[in-house]
């Protein structure tokens, strides 16, 4: 997968993930990402403060098994990053 194509991908998944609303879910449970050769593995970090919401959608995401236009699943891992953290 080229850089741009990459980027592109990406701004796509922040995109989904801004959009996405779910009333009345809870917490979600982590998921788990595979690593391997199929899989394209997004990582972010954000203020803690956006944990729930973060989480419910990076769930969302991934069960939606999102896929690059080569066929490789794109896993979202969401890492909680609190103010102390930014030392």
């Amino acid at each position: 997968m080229s850089r741009g194509r990459l980027r592109s991908t990406c701004a796509l998944l922040v995109s989904v993930l801004a959009c996405s609303t779910v009333p009345g879910l809870g917490v979600a449970a982590p998921t788990p990402c595979s690593p391997g050769a199929d899989t394209v593995l997004v990582r972010f970090t954000y203020g803690s403060e956006q944990e729930v919401w973060i989480r419910e959608v990076t769930e969302i995401f991934n069960q939606r098994d999102e896929r690059t236009a080569s066929g490789k699943r794109i896993c979202v891992e969401a890492i909680a990053k609190g103010s102390e953290d930014n030392r």
